[in-house]
């Protein structure tokens, strides 16, 4: 697979910063939410954040099997759990 922009999922070659969109692989990101560059499942690479609030989140996303852009939408209530530090883990 060639190495994907996390910030647009398009292919970006070997730069750091996507020549597209801008997005730098090595951007600050809230620890409280998955981690751009983590596979879920064997099948999703999660890509940048793009939306949350108390109840959810949501991720620019690519599907391997498919090979295609996706957004992956996590239901994480603040109220009730919280991310296992550097971990795609809920507790």
């Amino acid at each position: 697979m060639e190495h994907l922009c996390l910030g647009c999922m398009e292919p970006k070659g070997n730069n750091d910063v996507c020549p597209r969109c801008g997005y730098n692989d090595n951007a600050e990101y809230l620890e409280s939410y998955i981690i751009p560059g983590t596979t879920i499942a064997n099948h999703y690479l999660i890509g940048k954040l793009l939306d949350y609030n108390g109840e959810s989140a949501t991720y620019i996303a690519y599907d391997t099997e498919l090979t295609c852009k996706v957004l992956i939408r996590e239901f994480m209530p603040f109220s009730l759990c919280k991310r296992v530090t550097k971990s795609p883990t809920i507790s």
